[in-house]
């Protein structure tokens, strides 16, 4: 699909895979592109918080899509060049914004 020029991807309900998985998904990806992700690759991941701002994003745990997401891709290979083009998109915004009472992630991260 790139080579007809699609440049990511929005995954919907993101939050239905665990972080650890998406990472290993990015990896297998990385691998298929020849080793490098390309420049203009971008993907978007829906994770609607809703009760769940602990878990999804303020606590540093396996189902955490904040720090511990970026570990687990840190340690499938993804470089923090690959790690921007991961977008988050939430639902906390603008209302509870920042969800967690501060910035979780790199705001360039974040779509909205």
């Amino acid at each position: 699909m790139i080579g007809i020029g699609f440049s990511g991807w929005r995954i919907d309900a993101a939050k239905h895979i665990t972080p650890y998985n998406l990472a290993k998904i990015f990896k297998k990806f990385k691998e298929r592109m020849g080793g490098s992700i390309p420049n203009d690759w971008i993907t978007y991941l829906e994770v609607i918080i809703g009760g769940e701002a602990g878990l999804l994003m303020c606590n540093d745990n396996y189902y955490n899509f904040a720090k511990s997401f970026e570990k687990d891709m840190e340690r499938e290979g993804l470089t923090q060049d690959d790690i921007r083009k991961v977008k988050i998109w939430d639902s906390t915004y603008p209302k509870e914004y920042p969800v967690c009472g501060y910035w979780v992630i790199n705001p360039e991260r974040f779509a909205v």
